[in-house]
């Protein structure tokens, strides 16, 4: 699913991945909920390809 994604991952990304809204993912990022960073001082997230997968993971084992 994820192989096709580079290893740093945009909010656009997990958009796409998640099909969930524009603020939804952002809502989730700001709660750490999806574990990610921002790129210096500015509001830019990434979020790095493993961790994410480890996140879905899970959350797949968790349901």
């Amino acid at each position: 699913m994820l192989k096709d994604y580079p290893e740093i991952l945009k909010p656009k990304d997990l958009m796409e991945i998640l099909n969930l809204s524009k603020n939804t993912i952002y809502d989730m990022l700001n709660n750490r909920t999806i574990p990610a960073y921002r790129v210096g001082n500015s509001k830019l997230w990434r979020i790095n390809k493993c961790d994410f997968e480890d996140y879905l993971k899970f959350f797949d084992s968790y349901w």
